[in-house]
């Protein structure tokens, strides 16, 4: 083997001849291809539609906030009992004031265009329990219990929002519903003995 042509494949026809021009060609097709692929790499790395950093638990805080303020609103009027009731009066404006709050921290932080209801509705499957507890009789006891995991998941998913969120005016809010969300967590505790 020649050292000249050492490291470049070995012709098989020795009466081809290389056209000039055709490695040139087929280089800048290679390089053509190979920016267009990192080009579209990048772009599917910086706009893949990742959700900020706490966007999602904010999100889940606010729909474990509007399940449990609609679950109360939708239910008190089925109330047996004047203690769950007085109980629960306060609760409903401490949530609606919470939600609201929430609300407005996702629309200032991620998503000034995303609507929240103003009357939010219980879970699907708050309805079914709290239906089946109307029909019971039992709609004070079951409405109490059905509250307490909706306030537990807001709690846990305000308490990993709160790093990410930078403006402390929006920390102080979040502070305050960490606060709120207790104290409703103590009067449902309290109504529940």
């Amino acid at each position: 083997m020649n050292i000249a042509q050492f490291g470049k494949p070995q012709n098989p026809d020795p009466y081809e001849i290389p056209q000039p021009g055709a490695d040139k060609k087929r280089t800048n097709l290679l390089m053509f291809g190979g920016l267009a692929l990192l080009l579209l790499l990048l772009g599917v790395v910086l706009f893949s539609g990742g959700s900020a950093a706490g966007k999602q638990d904010l999100s889940d805080a606010i729909d474990s906030t509007g399940n449990a303020l609609g679950a109360i609103t939708e239910y008190e009027g089925d109330l047996q009992t004047n203690p769950v009731r007085n109980a629960l009066a306060p609760v409903r404006i401490i949530l609606l004031g919470d939600y609201n709050n929430l609300a407005s921290i996702y629309k200032s932080t991620y998503d000034a265009k995303k609507s929240f209801g103003s009357t939010p509705k219980p879970s699907s499957a708050d309805i079914t329990t709290l239906e089946a507890a109307v029909k019971n009789d039992t709609i004070d006891t079951e409405l109490l219990d059905a509250l307490q995991p909706h306030l537990l998941s807001a709690q846990r998913s305000l308490i990993k929002v709160k790093p990410e969120i930078k403006d402390t005016v929006s920390r102080t809010k979040i502070t305050t519903v960490q606060r709120d969300l207790q104290s409703v967590a103590d009067i449902i505790d309290t109504a529940s003995r």
